[in-house]
Formats: structure tokens, C-alpha cells, sequence
């Protein structure tokens, strides 16, 4: 009780002075009350940031252990995967599964993967050999083999480049057949990320019979990893040119266009035209080149090699009684080619390319090469030296005016209507919907109004306006393309930042896949939904989206897992435009990272084994 009073007096009771025993008491006890206060104060001050930091560190360490847990589980998983392979019965989708798996596994059980990639290979060798093997199958076999070798290819390129050896072998045995050097090309450009002066080599010993189309494309990779590599490998081609005999005018063509940089691999082809003569086009596919500048020191070199190849081949041409138009025709591009950047130069490589040119153009006539294929052949070497592409963009000027010198009113029509087609590329709107107005075909009407109403749209969404975008898409009536451009207009808010118009735009996309008809496009679009609210911060409900996509999955029996694409038909021709990114892959590998369990599960759910094990590899991806 002493205590207790002592305790109350101390905190609130005024005592007399005439009592000088109990008031040090009372001090004392004061004192005594303060600095147990104080000291019971820092004592939990201090266990405060404890306790925190000892919080954090457990969290810490129990997020460890299941990042850890998930990576075992993962590793299991694609193990699982690898192992259940063989009940694929088609072989390009068995191989492309595996690679996915061996892949992913190979800087985790790097023998386990090893033994895998040889092993799968030693299978597909013995099914090519086997008699009972048809020739449509090993055709199969051949490419799937080139799958599993570039796969193999990114990480060991000399391992990979002997199976390719030993496949040759194979295939020169059984069906007395050559690998394409495009084939042997992809090993090495599979391995660029891995090992990019053992990827040259190989590709130095492809130049040995032919340069591959892909060897511009090739060379800019390389380029981009390894400058020193890139140069010294394009040395070689050039000092090849005039010794290897087997190199045709398009080979030192397709080499020419990384030799000036150009930004487009076109090469010439050549068809049978009216009253059986020759007419000659371009294939182009465009390229990246890393650097524009042209090295002038290996222009002369590729110049006087290339003149040394020329005139080699023009001895043989003339030996011949009656010349080959098309090689004719092949050649003289490439000589008019070169002579224009020659002159444009002020570089000739040791060769008078006048007197080369003119030397063709004799043989051509030989050859009895039209003058508009002549003509033809000279506009688009130049084009491509002036213009740097092959293409002439000129927003249906040509078709317009082919159109009126025509008498054929069904070509007419076509003419009308191609050059309508390329007016909308072009943006000229208003000029494309006062021609379609004018256009006297139907069924072009409706296909130019439906394309123009897209591309309209298309373009409103580019610059943020919505006004103008709801009224392009409200003459938009095919579900799937309504539906591709609201899911698109969903990116575009989301990136802009208006998470509400995003959503609005995915909820009304959403209602409209009921009434996609084919089930693998409806599958399509609920797997790109799903994809687009994993990416965003509020998902709450993805995973029932995904749910029902998995559904829909399993009712499309030929849905394989690839992007939402709509196809737009013009005149002549049809045109895809597809929703980059948000494929199944992407899908699996957004919801593992925010539900890695149930992303497991919902993998689990998929009844086409070749997508399950594509949704597990997609998962694992995200963890590993």
C-alpha cells in the first residue's frame, strides 16, 4: 500500500512543506518513476525496429524459399514435359515442344538438356532412315530436324553443326538429296546470342556452294554482336565470288545489297508472259543494316570481283548457241545494278562497266528479251541505286491511269479498285471514298468501304481521337473485326494512361465474342483479354476470364495458340493484321507471374496435350 500511495502522491498530491521525510520520499519515488518511464519508453522504442527488421528479413527469407520452391517445381515441370513428348504424334509440333522445354532447361540441368537435344536427334535420324518412312514424312523430318538443331544451335554450335553433318550423310544415303544452304545458315544464326565467331565459321563454310538469301539478314545480326566477325566474314564472301562455280548472278546479287546497305534483300524473279515471253519481277524482303555508311575500300573490292565473275560469265553465255533469257535477263540486272553504283561512286573496280553493259545488252537481244523487259530491268536497277528500294509508292497514280487506257472493263474495275487500295495506305481518305462512290462492282465497294472504315479507325486511335474512332468503328459491322479494334483501343487508353477508357473498351470487347463464330478466333480473343488484364495492375478477375478461355480452348479443335488476327479481303489480294504480343504464350507466362499456381492449374485444364505443354513451358518461362 506504501507503494501504491507513494505512486499516487507522485502524480498528483501537493504535500506540505512541514513534512520533509515523506517530500524526499516523494522525490525519490518521482525520480524513480521518470526514469523508468524513460528507460521502459526506449525499451520498446528499440524493439520496435526489431521486431520490423526481423518481420522483414522472415519475409525476406520465406519469399527465398518459395522463389526457390517455384524454380524446383518449374524445372520438374519442363522435365515432365520433355519426358512426355514422344505421345505427340506430329513431328514438327513434338520437336517444337521440346525445343521450348530443352531450351528453358539448359542453364539449370545443361547435361540433362544435352543428352535430350542427341537424343531426339538420334530419334528423328533413324524414323528419316527407316524404309517404311514415306516421303512427305521426311520431308517433315527435315525440317523439324533444323527446328531441334537451331534450338541446340543457341547453345553448342559445333555439337549442333556435326548432327547436321551426320544428317547430310543421312539424307545423301536415302534420298540422294543435298541439306539447302539456307539450312546449314540457320544453325549458325540460331547461335549469334551464344557464341558469334563459331556462328561465322559455319557460316564461312555455307558460302562454300551458294550464299542463302538470308546471308544479308545474317551478316547485320552479326554485325550488331560482332563488327570484327561481321568483316572479316564478308571478306570471305567477297574473295569467293569469282573462284566459287557454283555461285549464280543471284548469289552475288543477294550479296550486294549488304555490301551497299540497301534496306531491302530484292532479287529478280522471272515468269512466262503473254505470247510466251519472259517478265520479270522483284522478290524483296526488308532488312535492318546497323550502319548506312558504305565502306569504300570493300565496295572496290566487291566491284572488281564481281567484274572479274561478269565477264567469266558472259564467255560462258556467249559459247552457247542459243542464250538462256532468264539467266540472261539475271545477269544483265545485276551488271546494270552495279554500274550505276559505280557511277554514282565515282568507283569502277577495275572494270569498264559501260563496256560490260553494253556487252549483255547483245546478249540479251540474242536471247530475244523483249524491249520492256529490257526497259524494265534497267528502271529497277536504278530505282534501287537512286531510291534505295525497288518499290514505286506513287498512291494508285499507275492503276488510275492503266485503268483508263483499258478496254477490258473487267480489268478496268480491277485496275480502279487496286488503285483505291493503295490511296487508303497511302491516308488519302477522302480521295479513296469519293473513287469507292464512283466504283461500279459491289462486292469491291464493300470490301474498299470495310477496309477504309478500319484503316480509318486505325489511324484515329494513333493520334488519340476517339470521337473520330467511334465513328469509323460504328460502320464496322463483322464481330471479329469490331472486336480486334476495341481490343486495341484498349491497349491504346491503357498506354496513355486512361485505365477507365481501357476498361470500358476490353468489357465491350468482351461482349462481342459470343458472336465470333469460329471457335479458334473466339479462343483467340478471350486468350488476348485475358493476356491484356494480367498486364494490368487491376486483374482481380483475370482468372476467371482464363477460365473460360481454357473452355473455349478445349472447344476449338484447331485453335494453336497464336495471336487475335483479322483478315481484311481488297482486290487481289487478302491482308492480316494481327494483335501483337497478347498469344497464348504470353498469356501463360503474365499469369504465372501473378498466380503461379493457378496458372498451373488452369495449364492442367487444356486437353490438347501440345497446348499444355506450350502453357506449362510459357509458365515455367517466368520463373526460370
Amino acid at each position: 500500500m506504501v507503494g501504491l500511495q507513494t505512486l499516487d502522491l507522485a502524480i498528483g498530491v501537493r504535500v506540505p512543506a512541514s513534512q520533509p521525510i515523506i517530500q524526499n520520499l516523494l522525490h525519490l519515488s518521482c525520480s524513480v518513476f521518470l526514469m523508468l518511464t524513460l528507460v521502459g519508453s526506449a525499451v520498446v522504442a528499440q524493439d520496435k525496429p526489431r521486431d520490423k527488421t526481423k518481420s522483414t528479413a522472415n519475409e525476406a527469407a520465406q519469399r527465398k524459399v518459395e522463389e526457390l520452391q517455384r524454380k524446383a517445381q518449374a524445372i520438374d515441370t519442363l522435365k515432365g514435359v520433355v519426358e512426355s513428348a514422344a505421345d505427340i504424334q506430329e513431328t514438327r509440333a513434338r520437336v517444337a515442344v521440346l525445343t521450348g522445354a530443352l531450351d528453358l532447361l539448359w542453364k539449370h540441368d545443361e547435361a540433362y538438356a544435352r543428352t535430350n537435344f542427341i537424343k531426339f536427334a538420334t530419334a528423328l535420324s533413324d524414323k528419316f532412315a527407316a524404309n517404311t518412312t514415306e516421303k512427305t514424312e521426311r520431308s517433315e523430318i527435315r525440317a523439324s530436324m533444323g527446328a531441334l538443331l537451331r534450338a541446340f544451335g543457341r547453345h553448342d554450335v559445333q555439337a549442333a553443326a556435326r548432327l547436321l553433318d551426320k544428317f547430310q550423310d543421312l539424307v545423301e544415303g536415302v534420298s540422294k538429296d543435298n541439306l539447302s544452304p539456307s539450312e546449314r545458315l540457320s544453325i549458325a544464326q540460331a547461335s549469334l546470342d551464344s557464341d558469334a565467331v563459331k556462328s561465322a565459321a559455319l557460316a564461312a563454310k555455307v558460302l562454300e556452294t551458294a550464299v542463302p538469301g538470308t546471308f544479308p539478314a545474317y551478316l547485320n545480326e552479326l554485325e550488331q554482336r560482332d563488327a570484327d566477325a561481321a568483316a572479316s566474314l564478308v571478306r570471305i564472301a567477297v574473295s569467293m565470288v569469282p573462284s566459287v562455280r557454283s555461285y549464280t548472278p543471284v548469289h552475288v546479287t543477294i550479296l550486294s545489297t549488304y555490301i551497299f546497305r540497301e534496306s531491302y534483300m530484292s532479287v529478280l524473279v522471272a515468269q512466262e508472259g503473254r505470247e510466251a515471253s519472259i517478265e520479270f519481277g522483284t522478290f524483296a524482303s526488308p532488312l535492318s543494316p546497323p550502319n548506312k555508311e558504305l565502306n569504300r575500300e570493300l565496295v572496290a573490292a566487291f566491284l572488281t570481283a564481281s567484274g572479274t565473275y561478269l565477264n567469266a560469265q558472259a564467255n560462258l553465255i556467249e559459247q552457247l548457241g542459243d542464250p538462256d533469257a532468264i539467266r540472261v535477263g539475271l545477269t544483265l540486272f545485276l551488271v546494270k545494278k552495279l554500274g550505276n553504283y559505280a557511277a554514282t561512286m565515282g568507283l569502277d573496280g577495275g572494270q569498264n562497266w559501260a563496256a560490260l553493259d553494253a556487252r549483255y545488252t547483245i546478249l540479251a537481244e540474242r536471247a530475244k528479251l523483249s524491249n520492256q523487259a529490257l526497259t524494265g530491268l534497267a528502271t529497277m536497277a536504278q530505282r534501287i541505286v537512286t531510291e534505295n528500294t525497288v518499290f514505286r509508292f506513287d498512291a494508285g497514280e499507275s492503276a488510275f491511269a492503266a485503268a483508263e487506257k483499258s478496254k477490258d472493263p473487267a480489268q478496268r474495275v480491277e485496275l480502279l479498285a487496286m488503285g483505291i487500295h493503295q490511296q487508303i495506305d497511302d491516308g488519302k481518305y477522302a480521295e479513296a471514298a469519293q473513287k469507292i462512290d464512283e466504283l461500279r462492282d459491289d462486292k469491291f465497294r464493300e470490301q474498299l468501304n470495310t477496309y477504309l472504315s478500319f484503316r480509318m479507325a486505325d489511324a484515329s486511335l494513333k493520334k488519340l481521337d476517339w470521337d473520330s474512332f467511334n465513328a469509323q468503328l460504328n460502320r464496322v459491322s463483322d464481330a471479329r473485326l469490331r472486336t480486334y479494334l476495341f481490343l486495341s483501343a484498349s491497349l491504346v487508353a491503357r498506354d496513355s494512361g486512361n485505365k477507365k477508357m481501357s476498361s470500358e473498351f476490353l468489357l465491350t470487347a468482351m461482349a462481342l465474342f459470343p458472336k465470333i463464330a469460329e471457335p479458334e478466333v473466339r479462343a483467340a480473343a478471350i486468350v488476348a483479354a485475358a493476356g491484356i488484364l494480367y498486364s494490368t495492375s487491376d486483374a482481380s478477375w483475370t482468372a476467371q476470364v482464363l477460365t473460360e478461355g481454357v473452355n473455349t480452348i478445349n472447344r476449338a479443335t484447331r485453335y494453336d495458340g497464336s495471336v487475335y488476327k483479322v483478315i481484311l479481303e481488297v482486290p487481289k489480294s487478302e491482308i492480316w493484321f494481327p494483335l501483337p504480343k497478347f498469344d497464348f504464350h504470353y498469356c501463360f507466362e503474365q499469369a504465372a507471374k501473378r498466380d503461379w499456381t493457378g496458372a498451373l492449374a488452369a495449364a492442367q485444364s487444356i486437353e490438347s496435350k501440345v497446348l499444355r505443354s506450350h502453357a506449362y513451358i510459357a509458365a515455367c518461362r517466368n520463373v526460370l
